[in-house]
């Protein structure tokens, strides 16, 4: 997002540049361009973090979610028959190795930089998807 944002910014401030030509009461001196650009950049930036941090909160709150069906499939082997609590366990492997996997991947996610982690969001978003697929699935099961 920031990358993307440079070039705008930098042509703002070039425009601004040739602003110089108007009357001398609204000449623009290289230093407010300069601290233009920096505004911008670091409202870019600034932008790019709550956008990501925002993400990984709803990632986390599923995840959170997906923990406790996972809990809710252990309470319930606990009080179910031979049969049932060995289709349950299998249920609960699968659950906990997807689960494993898109742990892994919100931990690449809170650890990649504001600039590189949408490169992680679809492999995140998959990971998840695999995770609550795998509930639906169960509960109509």
């Amino acid at each position: 997002m920031v990358r993307l944002l440079i070039p705008v910014v930098l042509g703002a401030a070039l425009s601004l540049g040739a602003c110089e030509k108007k009357a001398s009461a609204d000449k623009v001196s290289p230093a407010e361009v300069q601290e233009k650009v920096a505004d911008a950049m670091q409202s870019a930036a600034d932008y790019a973090k709550q956008e990501k941090d925002e993400y990984v909160a709803q990632v986390q709150k599923e995840m959170d979610e997906a923990r406790q069906d996972i809990d809710r499939l252990k309470a319930k082997a606990k009080t179910a028959g031979t049969k049932a609590k060995a289709e349950i366990e299998r249920d609960i492997k699968v659950a906990e190795a997807k689960w494993d996997v898109a742990e892994k991947k919100l931990r690449e996610l809170k650890a990649a930089g504001v600039e590189s982690w949408k490169h992680l969001r679809a492999d995140m978003d998959k990971a998840v998807d695999d995770v609550k697929q795998f509930f639906s699935r169960s509960k109509k099961g």
